[in-house]
């Protein structure tokens, strides 16, 4: 679970655990649970940059399709 994600790292904490890990990082990809979770979407609502939703974003995804879906956002960069 990461715990603060910055420009070239991300700190993590394992679920259950109290031990924290600092990992370089050019991106973070956010895996959770399959349930549908807008909570980002929503608060990026007044950003002026693009943002796509996908995988539970939209609706509870599994994850080959989450995959696809990040697959054909990034070809759309």
């Amino acid at each position: 679970m990461p715990i603060s994600i910055a420009a070239d790292r991300v700190e993590i904490q394992h679920l259950g655990s109290t031990d924290r890990w600092e990992v370089m990082a050019d991106a973070v990809v956010m895996v959770g649970y399959n349930v549908p979770n807008r909570d980002l979407a929503d608060e990026l609502a007044g950003y002026g940059g693009q943002v796509v939703l996908l995988g539970d974003a939209i609706g509870s995804r599994t994850l080959q399709t989450a995959i696809r879906e990040g697959h054909m956002a990034t070809r759309m960069v």
